[in-house]
């Protein structure tokens, strides 16, 4: 089966871009042009900051996803990146895009998808995973940069209007790294993939930036157990987002997969989603 995936399109930020569109249908055709995958492709990834999850101006990440998977006539998996939620209410949004699940789109954050296909289920474990902020070695550092200098703790609320603070992004990256965990750890009869926003190995940190960037840890954390846990459960793709650095690498056998647009006129390294064949 062959897997088609990408992230981080911005589609919130790309109403006003002087554009041909590629097809009839809004918003799909704020996003990549997918005209040459229409019947080569069986899963569509969508790893993050895709839309808003409130709908502002007929755009939102569901909508999206489901007019990709009406598009490609394929189901699709939809990870809420931290973009999705700004604007609003970490919590409510959260557990509002989660609702939206269905056998068209599966939207997971701690979650995961049995797809069927002839002969086949492919197993998808999902979730945003954030960060443990330890990837320079000094936690309380990197939170306080992040608290500094991320849109996430201005942009998303808690309850009642308080800021969404490294702390909550900690709090989530741990849940997420024990439930991932013990999910690797379920014998599964069929091919694994795994789908985070975030950067989940060093190997996989934007090149154009580094280790040495203050923000670096807010964006990769370095997950190796659960990366060898992915080995040893025969993962046959870690697919992410977040940092605008297409690529594609290995760590401990697990390939580690990004294709990433980035915002309008920021460069990066992006040609086009990217697609990973699964048997």
């Amino acid at each position: 089966m062959r897997v088609l995936y990408y992230s981080d399109i911005h589609i919130e930020l790309r109403e006003s871009e002087t554009r041909i569109p590629w097809c009839d249908k809004y918003p799909l055709d704020l996003g990549p042009d997918l005209s040459s995958f229409v019947g080569k492709t069986d899963l569509v990834v969508l790893a993050g900051d895709i839309g808003p999850i409130r709908p502002r101006r007929d755009v939102s990440a569901y909508l999206y996803a489901m007019q990709v998977s009406e598009h490609l006539s394929c189901p699709v998996v939809l990870i809420p990146g931290n973009h999705e939620y700004y604007g609003g209410c970490f919590l409510q949004d959260r557990q509002a895009i989660l609702q939206q699940s269905n056998q068209r789109v599966f939207i997971l954050d701690r979650g995961v998808a049995h797809v069927q296909f002839p002969g086949i289920v492919l197993r998808v474990l999902g979730a945003t995973l954030w960060t443990d902020y330890c990837l320079t070695g000094n936690q309380v550092l990197a939170m306080h940069d992040a608290l500094r200098g991320l849109s996430d703790h201005r942009l998303i609320k808690m309850e009642k209007g308080a800021p969404f603070l490294p702390d909550h992004a900690l709090q989530e990256h741990m849940q997420t790294r024990r439930w991932l965990g013990e999910e690797l750890a379920e014998a599964h009869n069929g091919p694994t993939i795994v789908v985070t926003h975030h950067v989940p190995h060093p190997l996989a940190v934007n090149p154009k930036f580094g280790l040495n960037d203050r923000l670096a840890p807010a964006f990769t954390t370095d997950c190796s157990e659960l990366i060898h846990a992915a080995a040893r459960a025969r993962v046959k793709a870690w697919i992410y987002g977040h940092n605008h650095a297409s690529q594609v690498c290995e760590a401990n056998g697990v390939l580690l997969m990004s294709a990433q647009l980035g915002y309008p006129r920021e460069v990066t390294r992006w040609t086009g989603p990217g697609t990973v064949d699964i048997g």
